[in-house]
């Protein structure tokens, strides 16, 4: 591998990490205009939301392992209230945001 080789696989798997990370983000946005967060769900969702916006964290923000660990949590906690047309709503920004 050369370096542009290996340029181009760092910037694709930022890409996908970014994409991945905003694609969880915005599956909380739309449920949260849709209003379909469980009262006990706000805190959680909360939290994940400021763990992403908040400039420290665990590992440095242009790697978004933790934070996309902290929104499949919250993501999970939320269980069946994630439904399918969330996550296709969510993901249909993502590829409008990204140009897909």
């Amino acid at each position: 591998m050369n370096v542009e080789e290996i340029l181009q696989y760092i910037l694709k798997w930022g890409a996908e990490a970014l994409g991945a990370a905003l694609e969880q983000v915005l599956i909380l946005v739309v449920m949260i205009e849709q209003g379909r967060i469980p009262w006990w769900g706000i805190p959680v969702v909360a939290s994940a939301l400021a763990y992403f916006i908040f400039p420290l964290d665990a590992l440095p923000d242009p790697i978004f392992v933790d934070d996309a660990g902290v929104l499949a949590g919250a993501i999970a906690a939320l269980g069946g209230a994630v439904t399918v047309a969330v996550r296709a709503e969510a993901e249909r920004r993502v590829r409008k945001i990204l140009g897909r």
